[in-house]
């Protein structure tokens, strides 16, 4: 059987892949790998879910589940100064998504 995406440890080889997207008129570069959901194109919930998106000017925002960390890229282009935080299960997603956020300065938009 072969694994999920949301395995904490993957056993799967990487296979690495950098894509640019462009939502909410704001274009991003997404790093990606074997073994978590959506690997070659940002999939149609995560862009609807960032299309969509009103986050409120403060307070704290989180997104559960965040996979690789597309939502955080583009959060702070449609949030004030609310605080942002991902969390998930996979361990591949979570060095992804940190790995995202380090090369960016944290969760920011370019």
């Amino acid at each position: 059987m072969s694994e999920h995406y949301y395995v904490h440890r993957p056993q799967s080889g990487h296979d690495r892949n950098v894509m640019e997207v462009s939502a909410r008129g704001v274009a991003v570069r997404l790093w990606t790998d074997a073994g978590v959901f959506a690997k070659r194109r940002l999939d149609f919930g995560t862009r609807l879910l960032v299309e969509a998106a009103e986050l409120p000017a403060t307070g704290l925002c989180v997104d559960l589940g965040c996979g690789y960390g597309p939502v955080a890229c583009w959060a702070p282009c449609i949030r004030g100064r609310a605080g942002f935080c991902s969390m998930s299960m996979s361990g591949r997603s979570r060095w992804h998504a940190r790995m995202f956020s380090a090369s960016a300065g944290g969760p920011r938009c370019s």
